[in-house]
């Protein structure tokens, strides 16, 4: 089994602020300026009330504070992915490293960055510069170029 130090602690919890009347006020303030700006045309306005802008507001943080959390849990499994994929001494020396270390915060993008600069590895690199730049990097055009920068940078030592 695989113990990790991790801190869950700065991830946001996925709850919406009450809405106060301060909130509401400022809602209905907000939506009546969007309906000054296209008098003529008052279909263009986004908002017809301030409940609605509030509802997308909310709709909208939920999301946000969603992709946060499930972005920080995606990094722990392509983590604990990659330590499987390791040898067991290499597993262990890293997760000595990791435990007893108290220079970067226990958050897994910290710690997949930890473990690739401890073993660099090709198809790493090429899977997290895909999933950073979309869809238009997985060319083999692409690939290859990624592959040339690579060895440019962790073949030649340039790390450590």
């Amino acid at each position: 089994m695989l113990t990790i130090r991790h801190d869950t602690s700065r991830i946001p919890r996925a709850t919406v602020a009450q809405r106060t009347k301060a909130r509401i006020r400022n809602a209905e303030r907000a939506v009546r300026r969007e309906l000054d700006s296209v008098p003529l045309f008052p279909e263009l306005a986004r908002f017809s009330s301030a409940e609605e802008r509030l509802d997308q507001q909310e709709r909208m943080e939920l999301d946000r504070l969603r992709r946060i959390r499930h972005e920080e849990a995606a990094g722990w499994w392509r983590l604990r992915r990659r330590l499987l994929q390791l040898a067991p001494a290499d597993r262990d020396r890293f997760l000595d490293y990791w435990n007893n270390s108290t220079m970067v915060p226990a958050e897994a993008c910290y710690a997949n960055d930890v473990l690739f600069h401890m073993f660099p590895r090709l198809d790493w690199y090429i899977e997290d510069r895909i999933r950073v730049g979309g869809p238009e990097y997985d060319t083999p055009a692409e690939r290859e170029r990624m592959k040339e920068t690579f060895e440019q940078l962790f073949a030649k030592g340039k790390t450590k």
